[in-house]
């Protein structure tokens, strides 16, 4: 009997995983008849084929408490609608809000049927994910310094058996996509490969915006190759819109749409720092407070770009742990800060598990066991967003309703102290960086 090496264990693993995620995870996703957030895309690449621009938009109610997304938050423009009935498309499915070149991106959606468009979104998200837990086994692979291919299969595992996953699939959520983008990103930043983090910047940004606290701390600590591209490619793709578009939608996106994006949603998915505040009714949905906690998540932001900075100033050696570090807590801010955190946005910051998971390791070596525990009690509760079905059945108390805020806020702590260095949490700046692999090394941990 020929033993199997544990690379070609590794790419068995990946091949069983990617089965799973086109035979299994795929069916399931079309299973849902209407696919909430693909409606949108689906109907922008159908009015950009027609080159229906000024239909583009949906008008918001003036006295709508949800952002225009929602149906019953906004009156679609008539032709909207007569091409949505004779496409097929869900009356329940959300009214496109994002930024006006995805129009464009998604144009080829609109050439063909809407079960076509969405069978080709489906697959392409399933096979975005199955890379995205590839790439984090790549991070984790990078901070160990050599390959360990059962990590690597069992964090490819996490991400394609993800509860969190499998419900974003339901919706079909932009997200399911843009995690991949994250991925590259972090790794081209971590590996200095300039410009494609700069592609990965500009594609993140475009879409969603989701690269954001990227480049933010990417500027901070001085990557102007990359920001500097970033910038120019995103200056060329609203230039290119603006020659094919026109002004029209642009106008819409900034005056109508954009203004109600920071409007949040006390839904028990919502896992956001607002939302907590709305269900705990400590104020109302356009109230002042709210306004001040998204000011304090910019705020945030900028300060843990800045500390980033300067602690890879100060401990150039241990660049790519103070650069992972600022990147994940700036992520993990911003998602928390933001109106809207639904519980698989998770998704997106799926490339940093690696890093999780060699920080996990590492603790568990250095004998930390309280810190192993509570990193693991942190991850399950994102990792599985159990608020979704335990709501629909029991009337949850706040505690357990943002269970996954706990476990972010938790992760954020950690990054933080991580970047830091704080040694009474065991973070001293001196700490050993290599795992040790007997447990006689462990005596190098501080």
């Amino acid at each position: 009997m020929v033993e199997k090496s544990p690379s070609r264990v590794l790419g068995l693993g990946r091949a069983a995983l990617l089965v799973w995620m086109l035979g299994a995870v795929l069916p399931y996703a079309l299973s849902n008849p209407v696919n909430v957030d693909f409606g949108q895309l689906y109907m922008a690449g159908a009015l950009a084929a027609e080159g229906s621009w000024d239909a583009l938009y949906a008008t918001p109610l003036p006295d709508a408490i949800l952002n225009p997304a929602y149906p019953e938050a906004s009156t679609p423009h008539p032709e909207y609608l007569r091409l949505a009935e004779a496409r097929g498309v869900p009356a329940e499915a959300c009214r496109f809000i994002y930024p006006p070149p995805v129009a464009l991106a998604v144009m080829p959606l609109g050439w063909l049927s809407y079960d076509t468009a969405r069978f080709v979104f489906a697959a392409v998200c399933c096979l975005a994910l199955w890379f995205t837990g590839i790439q984090a086994g790549y991070v984790y692979r990078h901070f160990r310094g050599r390959a360990e291919p059962w990590v690597e299969l069992l964090l490819a595992a996490l991400v394609c058996l993800s509860p969190a996953m499998i419900n974003g699939m339901r919706s079909l959520n932009v997200s399911m996509f843009t995690c991949a983008v994250v991925g590259v990103a972090v790794l081209t930043l971590l590996r200095r490969q300039e410009l494609s983090a700069a592609g990965a910047f500009a594609l993140g940004g475009v879409v969603k915006a989701t690269s954001g606290p990227l480049v933010v701390v990417a500027a901070f600590l001085g990557r102007w190759k990359a920001v500097a591209t970033t910038a120019a490619i995103t200056v060329a793709v609203v230039t290119a819109s603006l020659v094919v578009m026109g002004n029209g939608p642009f106008e819409r996106f900034f005056g109508d749409i954009a203004p109600r994006l920071t409007v949040s949603d006390p839904a028990a998915s919502n896992q956001s720092l607002a939302a907590l505040l709305l269900r705990l009714r400590l104020t109302e949905a356009d109230g002042p407070l709210l306004s001040g906690v998204r000011y304090a998540g910019v705020v945030l932001l900028l300060g843990l770009a800045w500390i980033a900075r300067r602690q890879t100033r100060r401990d150039h050696a241990r660049y790519d742990q103070h650069l992972i570090a600022g990147l994940y807590a700036a992520m993990l801010a911003w998602m928390v800060f933001n109106p809207l955190f639904w519980s698989h946005y998770q998704i997106v910051l799926t490339p940093f598990w690696g890093w999780l998971a060699w920080e996990w390791r590492r603790q568990l070596a250095c004998g930390r066991w309280l810190l192993a525990v509570g990193l693991a009690v942190c991850f399950v509760s994102v990792w599985f967003p159990a608020t979704i079905p335990l709501s629909q059945r029991f009337d949850t108390p706040e505690l357990v309703t943002s269970h996954g805020l706990w476990g972010t806020l938790g992760l954020l702590a950690y990054a933080v102290g991580r970047l830091l260095g704080l040694g009474w949490l065991g973070f001293a700046s001196d700490d050993n960086e290599a795992l040790p692999d007997k447990p006689s090394e462990a005596a190098a941990c501080p």
